[in-house]
């Protein structure tokens, strides 16, 4: 599983020096923009990175034209939604085989549409303000309740603030219960009691972009 967004941008500005030849200015260029990355891998942690050399992506920074622009795009959100996906999956208890296991039916919300949080390849999230972590089974509640003996009570919330004492300086996360499936429309949810309404209500993990 993974998901992508870019979070993190530092600009830094070269002025061109008479002193230099265009190609000892390419290379202070390169060796500067290197530098300051790794001061920031230090500051923040290392994240996967996308290297953009005057727009192309993956070039060498070596070969940046002469005032030319080189970018790191820096996917810090992608460690934070996959180890929120990864402890939740871990710390799920593990039933019967029959009906299929707590564990593998952890779905990924990200703007509103559903996706696979178990799918293969990556779930792309580059653009997302809200990636939302949440099973659906219908006794999701009471397991995050203690209903079973392998899963503390207030389990998933003990996870949700361990991930936002871990990733937040990039990204806010929240213990919320999110509605899903209730009936639309204020006809269909007259007459319906707070009881009735709470079985739509699942807890969740709530991932959105840092500032």
């Amino acid at each position: 599983m993974g998901s992508n967004i870019d979070a993190v941008r530092r600009q830094i500005t070269l002025l061109k020096n008479e002193a230099l030849s265009p190609q000892a200015f390419v290379k202070l260029h390169a060796e500067t923009a290197r530098a300051e990355l790794a001061k920031l891998e230090v500051d923040q942690g290392r994240y996967p990175t996308d290297v953009f050399v005057d727009g192309r992506r993956g070039a060498a920074e070596e070969s940046v034209r002469y005032g030319g622009v080189i970018e790191y795009h820096i996917h810090v959100m992608q460690d934070a939604v996959d180890w929120i996906y990864g402890e939740w999956v871990a710390r799920s208890p593990v039933g019967p085989p029959e009906g299929g296991h707590y564990r593998d039916d952890i779905l990924l919300f990200v703007d509103g549409y559903r996706r696979d949080a178990a799918e293969a390849g990556v779930v792309d999230v580059a653009d997302a303000q809200e990636v939302v972590l949440i099973s659906l089974r219908p006794y999701a509640r009471k397991i995050a309740r203690g209903l079973s003996v392998q899963a503390p009570e207030g389990w998933i919330e003990v996870l949700a603030r361990e991930a936002r004492r871990r990733f937040s300086a990039v990204a806010k996360i929240d213990y919320e219960y999110r509605s899903y499936g209730a009936p639309r429309g204020r006809r269909a949810a007259e007459g319906m009691t707070s009881r009735q309404r709470a079985q739509y209500r699942y807890p969740a993990i709530v991932v959105t972009r840092g500032a």
